[in-house]
């Protein structure tokens, strides 16, 4: 299981349709946007994302499941935000994100992309838990590799 620990930060999105190529090398993954459009920042918590991909192998070859959750705190909610969001639940996206380390990596690709549902997180203590959760699912070729800009 590849799971990142230690907190992911810089997450950020793009749908599909803003995908103008999508190229995987030894080295990582190059993606070009196209004109006009540019990635879309999730202003993430502190360990407010946990993204992970697992391999499923079978005789016919292995696909990588992902899976995870990014939180958003309420603070950040907006109307605009939530447009952003329902647009991404109906088509999917690319998503980038740093790890401790300072590498960039990506999930999902403009042919498979990442599965999105969000929600709102309402609680009835004020220490418990509120904002925006988003849950991510999806089957890709290729485990997350490193964005090469």
């Amino acid at each position: 299981m590849l799971s990142e620990l230690g907190g992911l930060k810089d997450v950020r999105y793009l749908l599909p349709a803003e995908i103008s190529a999508y190229q995987v090398t030894g080295q990582g993954v190059t993606i070009g946007v196209k004109s006009g459009y540019a990635w879309k920042d999730l202003d993430t918590t502190k360990y407010g994302a946990n993204i992970v991909v697992t391999p499923e192998r079978s005789a016919s070859g292995t696909l990588y499941s992902i899976s995870g959750t990014i939180s958003i705190p309420p603070k950040q909610y907006t109307n605009d935000l939530e447009r952003q969001l329902s647009r991404m639940d109906a088509m999917g996206a690319v998503i980038s994100y740093t790890l401790a380390n300072g590498v960039k990596m990506v999930v999902g690709s403009k042919s498979m992309p990442v599965r999105t549902a969000h929600g709102l997180l309402n609680s009835a203590t004020a220490s418990g838990a509120s904002g925006v959760r988003i849950n991510l699912s999806g089957k890709s070729l290729v485990p997350q590799l490193p964005l090469l800009e």
